[in-house]
Parts: structure tokens; C-alpha cells; sequence
């Protein structure tokens, strides 16, 4: 007896030895039992594997028995199975006549399409002025005074002292002195706005000696640009740059242009101190529609004792609940950094709010000119 080749642990095989067997038949099927099992041996046994059997013997593996036709089981098993592979067929086809088979005509049956509202539109990467600059509350109904501490970055003491002051007070370094680049760095993680104070050339240049490097309205326009390319090298944590001195440069109009546009590219503010009657670059500003911040000096090298600075102050309240909004630039005396050190409450008490200088500026892309009035 041999193995059946299909199942060769489970259904055994009989070989006859003469030529009539089982009611007389002949040939290949003539006594032996493997016939009659045929799909219903299969079924019973092991039917995970007709689908390998079949494919052995396509590839002339295994020779597969003779099978008995198959009974009424065998066929509704079958039509299941076309029932399943067609229905398999449609869900793999939806959407496809949906988007690639409709004609004209039934292009033309369509509903008409409702209108849909646009998305808006994002807005791209904020300007560097933005993106420094210290969060400040946009429903602020109050008047809001900036104050700028400026001439940092030469005194160490001076300096040091000035980071200590409420966050809210922004801090303004010259160029040329030691570690600007740390400085800036360090006023930034304590929280403070900072800006780079440019030299530019006074009205009374050279006797007035802005410091090293300055921006001179006899220079080619070309050659203040690399000397401000210099020093906005030193700019990356800065909302902007303000004038150290500048009367006769900012007087300049061909040189204002440049200045402005250079500033433009790099997304950061002017803020301007002291404009003189010649200056030029609010007309400018407003021409390119860019922000532009105008703050006046407190103290323009004066040494007027802390009383005296205390009644200027009231002046400058004054001022900001009148126009709702001001900005002043001071130098870094004892008194004044012990002045300003309590700010904050006596403006709570004139209902004037402490502002970083960006907040004067308005977040609105391309811009109305200046964002104060002069002083």
C-alpha cells in the first residue's frame, strides 16, 4: 500500500495488482480508494493545504489524484467563494468611477458646486523686531511709557546694574564696547528688549566724536552700509537699532534711504532719539510705509540729581496719558537706575502701563509710518 501523495499521513492508497476491480471498471481508477475520498477527503482532513496541493501540482510537484465531480456542497462552496472575490473587485474599484470615468453628460447632471470659503492665507515668518521682542499684553488698554537705558555695554558696573532693572525696560548697547555680543545675550535671557545703539555723525562732528566706526554723511552710501553690516553682525537677539548722536547723518536723505531699507531686510525697528529739525527719516519711513519709533532723551548728558529727574518723569506721564503712548531715552546714572528700579508702582499709580519699546510699534505688515508723534 502506498502513501497518498496529498495526504500522505492520513489517507493510504491501495494498488491493485490485476485488471478489474470494484464492479468490473478499468484502467487508472480500477480498484483503488483514493477515488472515492476525493474533495470530500480533503475537506474532512486537512483543507488548508488544497490551495499548496494545487499550486504543487501546476508545477508538476505532486501528481494530483482523480477527483470525483464535485456534489452540491462543493458548488455552493464555490459560488461563495466567486461571490467574495467579486464583492472584494466592486470595493476596490469605489472612487474610481467617481473620479476618472464620468463624460460630459453626466459632468453636466452634476449639482453645482457651492462656493467654499477661502482659507486664509499664512502669514510668513515674523520680522526679527517681532520675534524678539518680549510678550506683551495686546488688550492693554492703558497709556504706555517705553524706557530706554542707553550708553551700556563700556561701564561693567553700570551694565550689571541695568540688567537688574524691571524686565520691561529695554536696554540699549554701543557697539564698539567689550563683549557687546555677551551682553546683548545676557540682557535678552534676563528678559529685557535690546537694542544697538549705531554712532552716527553729529552736527558737530568731529569735535563731537560719536566713537569708533561711525555712520558719516560723507561717506559713500556703500561704505556706511558695510560699517552697519559690521555692527548688525552683533544685532541677532536685538528688535532693532536706535542713532548714537547722527544730527547731520540723519539730516542726510541718501543716506537715510539706505539705512532704512537695510533695516527693512532685516525685519528690525528704528528707533530714533532726539530728531533734530533737519531729520529725515520720518518722511522717509512714512514713504516706505516702515515703523519707525521716536523717543526722547530725559537727560542728553545732563547730571541733574534724582528730584529733578523724579519731575521730568511727571512730565513724561503727562505726556503719555495725553497721546497714549511715549518713549524716552536715559543714561545709566546712579539715581536714574535707582528710579527707575521702582517704575512700575508709581506707574501703576498714574495708570500708565510699562512697555517694552516694540509694543509701541504696531504688528501690522506693511506698516503707517512713525508710531509716535515727535516730541
Amino acid at each position: 500500500m502506498d502513501r497518498n501523495p496529498i495526504e500522505p499521513d492520513r489517507i493510504p492508497v491501495e494498488r491493485p495488482t490485476s485488471g478489474a476491480a470494484g464492479g468490473g471498471k478499468t484502467g487508472d481508477t480500477a480498484g483503488r480508494t483514493d477515488v472515492k475520498p476525493g474533495w470530500k477527503a480533503l475537506w474532512n482532513g486537512r483543507p488548508w493545504r488544497l490551495p499548496f496541493a494545487f499550486a504543487r501540482g501546476l508545477l508538476g510537484g505532486w501528481r494530483m489524484p482523480a477527483l470525483a465531480p464535485p456534489g452540491p456542497l462543493a458548488i455552493a462552496w464555490g459560488l461563495l467563494a466567486v461571490a467574495v472575490a467579486a464583492t472584494v473587485v466592486a470595493l476596490g474599484n469605489i472612487g474610481d468611477d467617481a473620479t476618472n470615468d464620468f463624460g460630459p453628460a453626466a459632468v453636466a447632471a452634476l449639482p453645482a458646486a457651492t462656493p467654499a470659503t477661502p482659507e486664509p492665507v499664512p502669514a510668513g515668518p515674523l520680522p526679527a523686531w517681532q520675534a524678539n521682542a518680549r510678550p506683551f499684553p495686546a488688550n492693554e488698554a492703558r497709556p504706555r511709557l517705553a524706557v530706554i537705558v542707553g550708553g551700556l555695554g563700556l561701564n561693567v558696573e553700570a551694565t550689571q546694574a541695568a540688567m537688574k532693572l524691571p524686565p520691561e525696560i529695554t536696554l540699549a548697547f554701543l557697539p564698539y564696547g567689550r563683549n557687546v555680543a555677551h551682553w546683548l545675550a545676557e540682557a535678552r535671557a534676563a528678559g529685557h528688549e535690546v537694542l544697538l545703539a549705531v554712532p552716527m555723525e553729529p552736527s558737530g562732528y568731529p569735535a563731537d566724536d560719536p566713537g569708533p566706526r561711525p555712520l558719516l554723511a560723507s561717506l559713500p552710501p556703500e561704505e556706511n552700509m558695510k560699517r552697519l553690516e559690521a555692527a548688525l553682525a552683533l544685532a541677532e537677539p536685538a528688535v532693532g537699532i536706535t542713532n548714537h548722536m547722527g544730527g547731520r547723518f540723519l539730516a542726510a536723505a541718501d543716506q537715510v534711504e539706505p539705512l532704512l531699507g537695510a533695516l527693512s531686510a532685516r525685519g528690525l525697528l528704528f528707533v530714533e532719539q532726539g530728531a533734530g529739525a533737519n531729520s529725515t527719516v520720518a518722511r522717509i519711513a512714512a514713504a516706505r510705509r516702515q515703523p519707525l519709533i521716536a523717543a526722547e532723551p530725559l537727560l542728553a548728558g545732563e547730571a541733574i540729581g534724582p528730584e529733578a529727574f523724579s519731575a521730568r518723569l511727571g512730565t513724561i506721564f503727562e505726556r503719555a496719558r495725553r497721546e497714549q503712548a511715549a518713549a524716552i531715552v536715559v543714561e545709566p546714572h546712579p539715581y536714574v537706575l535707582t528710579a527707575l528700579a521702582a517704575l512700575p508702582q508709581r506707574l501703576d499709580k498714574e495708570g500708565v502701563a510699562l512697555a517694552p519699546v516694540s509694543a509701541l510699534a504696531p504688528r501690522t505688515r506693511g506698516l503707517e509710518g512713525a508710531a509716535l508723534p515727535r516730541p
